[in-house]
């Protein structure tokens, strides 16, 4: 049995089963569980099939399905659509085609510049979501891929896959299993405002965000890129955010300086939260993005990263609170039982201030007994760690929050695959590698970014 990551769904036939097929997506997606297909076949619908408001908020969605089975869609098409979703009421803010036709660069090209046109002259923003697209969403809602694809799934419709897959391939992450990687970002008051301003080379988060992104992303050279690429999903949260930009639009909005461009409604104000999910509910993206779908849509998931610095550094340092979210992410996740090695980075100064020890070291410990392995990379003013070394004990001179954020750590599963191909990198480049090390690393400087990306991930490109 396939998995979710390497189905090929064949694409529908019917038309009202494709509008249903995407409303069910969508409004998962959208979490509007009001979303709806409009009107029926024969009747004026304004260029309209499903309409749903994204996130509880008062922002209209249009989408328009358009099925293909043999005729290309065409810009003519896209044109007179564009022109009947004009007249629909209330106005919509975003107008996108779901299209089951192959990914096409000119019509991508073609939809950003009539989009840019419309924003422009005060109108709604366009986008259109190919099969790949549609499908990509599929791996983020299950339950959906599920209702329309029972075939794979067998009499049980579990979801899960044939254990003859494990059997085969018991230690290999591939496309078929591919590594689920989660990425906790200490974004505190403390970090931002005591630490990093205090170092002689600050560690820019959005820089490593990005170079998280692309350095995995140099390891895919080969004719098989995007197989290659779908061999890890990512997700990213943070803790420590503020308000501040959700309020500064809420006053422009006050004083009718507001467009369907600039709008508060898209903008979280928690404290924790998915530095991609403001991106991926803008513009029907994954939350849980495969590198394939990141670097596709990279120009839009930055914007979603650099709109969020305005808000970082605002709050305290609850990394406690931020370790029990991504729990309940895993938790999610790995219901969809394809992902291999779960991992969570866990990158901090090691403060916090919104529970004890002993609560971290349980939320921890079950991470943990759910196979999730934490590498905690400690950001400091100083050297604490010594460089290139991996340990297998703390050190007495460490402070007490070092000395438990090493305990928070994992140690190298050297029985598997992955992780003991990391510690031969490591060796290669003439680490210190212990006994029984921890994933546990200090990144100080910009280059240990670069190193510690490379060897930690050179595995994925072990074919």
């Amino acid at each position: 049995m396939p998995s979710l990551t390497t189905i090929q769904y064949p694409k529908p036939t019917d038309d009202v089963e494709f509008q249903d097929m995407i409303r069910d997506l969508f409004a998962q997606h959208w979490k509007d569980d009001n979303a709806s297909v409009y009107g029926r076949s024969g009747q004026s619908q304004n260029g309209v099939d499903v309409v749903g408001s994204p996130n509880k908020s008062e922002q209209v969605y249009g989408i328009q399905c358009k099925l293909r089975k043999e005729k290309l869609l065409t810009q003519k098409d896209i044109e007179n659509e564009i022109k009947l979703a004009k007249g629909f009421k209330p106005k919509l803010h975003s107008y996108i085609f779901a299209t089951t036709t192959e990914r096409d660069k000119n019509l991508q090209d073609f939809i950003k510049k009539i989009s840019d046109e419309e924003k422009q002259n005060g109108g709604f923003e366009i986008q259109i979501k190919f099969w790949d697209d549609i499908t990509s969403l599929f791996a983020e809602y299950p339950r959906i891929a599920q209702k329309y694809y029972p075939q794979f799934w067998g009499e049980k419709k579990n979801l899960r896959l044939d254990y003859a897959i494990y059997e085969e391939h018991p230690t290999e992450i591939s496309e078929k299993s591919p590594l689920l990687v989660g990425c906790l970002l200490d974004l505190s008051k403390s970090m931002v405002t005591d630490t990093i301003s205090g170092m002689s080379k600050p560690v820019k988060l959005d820089y490593f965000i990005q170079q998280l992104v692309f350095r995995i992303s140099a390891f895919c050279k080969s004719e098989e890129a995007e197989e290659v690429l779908d061999k890890l999903y990512l997700f990213l949260y943070g803790y420590g955010f503020g308000n501040f930009k959700k309020q500064t639009f809420k006053i422009l909005e006050s004083f009718g300086i507001s467009s369907n461009k600039n709008t508060s409604s898209f903008i979280s104000t928690d404290k924790i939260r998915n530095i991609f999910g403001e991106t991926a509910l803008r513009h029907s993206l994954p939350m849980t993005p495969s590198l394939s779908a990141l670097n596709r849509n990279w120009s839009f998931y930055q914007k979603s990263i650099d709109g969020q610095l305005l808000d970082i550094g605002l709050k305290g340092s609850s990394l406690y609170e931020g370790l029990t979210t991504v729990k309940k992410e895993f938790e999610k996740l790995l219901q969809r039982s394809f992902y291999k090695y779960p991992l969570l980075f866990v990158i901090t100064n090691g403060h916090f201030d919104d529970a004890t020890a002993e609560d971290l070291l349980r939320v921890t410990a079950e991470l943990k007994a759910m196979n999730v392995q934490i590498a905690c990379i400690l950001v400091d003013k100083f050297d604490i760690l010594d460089k290139h070394t991996l340990y297998e004990q703390e050190n007495r001179n460490w402070t007490k929050e070092v000395q438990l954020l090493f305990k928070l750590s994992s140690e190298f599963q050297k029985t598997s695959r992955f992780y003991s191909q990391i510690l031969e990198s490591a060796q290669k480049s003439n680490w210190v590698v212990s006994r029984a090390p921890k994933l546990f690393f200090q990144l100080n400087q910009t280059e240990m970014i670069h190193e510690l990306i490379d060897m930690i991930f050179s595995p994925l490109n072990d074919d």
